[in-house]
């Protein structure tokens, strides 16, 4: 069955296109947790930073994703895989603006918190996804690309940073230029349809069997 569906060129365009899509998002997480540094440059001065608020600034996407991972790991086995694939790069967005406007330190904790909740929600909702709709002979070279998509994105962060460092407003750049692709992913993903392993799971058998058609061709039955 898997094998015939690889030589479907429709089905290989999905898959190769849903692959890019869940990547992008990590390469924002990986760009999000790198940048905070060359931006830490520019806000010590502006907001005054001791030591205490450079560490927990800097930590505090990390305390996001700690929180956020089991969190909404659990919420995404029950309101399954679409409804984070949308949400996450608009939350991304969002985010990212508002990091933009800070004018205190707390502030900026704060806005990181949630950042690397959304971080740490993004991880385990594209993975289950994309590991979903997968073949297995591909599934594990499909994943191991967003890992490479992350550590892309930390490498971009660090680019970033120093292209940008004596630009005005460099730090502003530096945290709220993701919400251009966040916004873009969101577009994207719009029309994707949810998972039908997880449909299947709910026993939601009508509506899986809809997308296995749809997704895998008219052979395809749950």
């Amino acid at each position: 069955m898997e094998s015939q569906l690889e030589k479907r060129p429709e089905f290989r365009t999905f898959l190769n296109k849903l692959t890019v899509y869940c990547g992008g998002t990590n390469l924002l997480d990986g760009y999000i947790l790198a940048a905070i540094g060359p931006a830490l440059l520019h806000l010590e001065p502006l907001l005054q930073l001791n030591s205490f608020w450079r560490g927990a600034i800097g930590s505090a996407a990390l305390i996001g994703i700690l929180i956020g991972g089991p969190i909404f790991g659990y919420l995404s086995d029950k309101i399954g895989r679409k409804i984070p694939f949308i949400a996450i790069p608009i939350a991304m967005a969002v985010l990212s603006i508002l990091s933009m406007f800070v004018s205190s330190a707390e502030q900026l904790f704060a806005v990181r918190l949630l950042l690397g909740m959304v971080i740490g929600s993004d991880y385990p909702s594209v993975t289950a996804y994309l590991s979903e709709y997968s073949p297995a002979d591909r599934r594990g070279t499909m994943i191991g690309c967003l890992m490479i998509m992350w550590i892309c994105g930390m490498t971009l962060g660090e680019v970033v940073g120093y292209i940008v460092y004596d630009m005005e407003s460099n730090w502003q750049i530096l945290l709220g230029i993701t919400a251009i692709p966040a916004l873009i992913l969101a577009f994207l993903r719009r029309n994707y349809p949810e998972s039908p392993r997880w449909l299947k799971n709910k026993n939601r058998l009508e509506e899986a069997d809809r997308v296995l058609k749809d997704v895998y061709g008219p052979e395809a039955s749950v």
